[in-house]
């Protein structure tokens, strides 16, 4: 994987680590929230969300985070190993919607197929790639939360469905199988 490490061979995220101890994770969270504002925002992610939100607006009485070119915040889980930010968070459901482009979100067929290979648009091999993605979703299930997927390339009544569980599980504290 890239990582980009100063003269003295850390990562930003190494050094971090070192010189706030245990704060240094949630830190370097923050730090990466203002410097990289516009990077990784899907727009079919961002239209998703919003039109979940318009059509829910009881949504917003919740602690909700998500992030869109104009601005937002996306919620963010960090640990000494690193950090994962999550696309749409009801924090106080301890619910995340989580949005995987093709592009950038390797199936296991793809990684049975490719493994190797670099992706594109990402630069890392697609075993590389689906592991962050198991990464990121194990991050947030030791953390407490249970993850919705939804991938660009699934049908709308797929969406549909992951979304109807999705705000059940917000509304009635149901956890699904998804």
């Amino acid at each position: 994987t890239r990582k980009r490490k100063n003269p003295h061979g850390k990562t930003k995220r190494e050094l971090f680590n070192e010189k706030y101890g245990d704060d240094g994770p949630i830190l370097y969270g923050e730090y990466l929230q203002s410097v990289f504002k516009g990077i990784g925002i899907s727009r079919e992610a961002t239209s998703l969300i919003e039109d979940l939100i318009n059509s829910n607006p009881w949504l917003q009485s919740h602690e909700i985070y998500y992030r869109t070119p104009e601005g937002g915040k996306e919620y963010f889980l960090s640990d000494k190993d690193g950090i994962s930010f999550y696309d749409f968070v009801v924090l106080d459901a301890k619910v995340i919607l989580e949005y995987d482009g093709t592009k950038w979100h390797p199936t296991p067929e793809e990684v049975e197929l490719y493994g190797d290979d670099i992706m594109e648009v990402t630069g890392l091999s697609y075993k590389e790639a689906f592991s962050r993605d198991l990464t990121k979703l194990e991050r947030a299930k030791k953390n407490g939360f249970e993850v919705f997927k939804i991938r660009s390339d699934f049908t709308t009544e797929q969406k549909r469905v992951i979304i109807d569980s999705f705000i059940e599980r917000i509304q009635n504290g149901k956890t699904g199988n998804l």
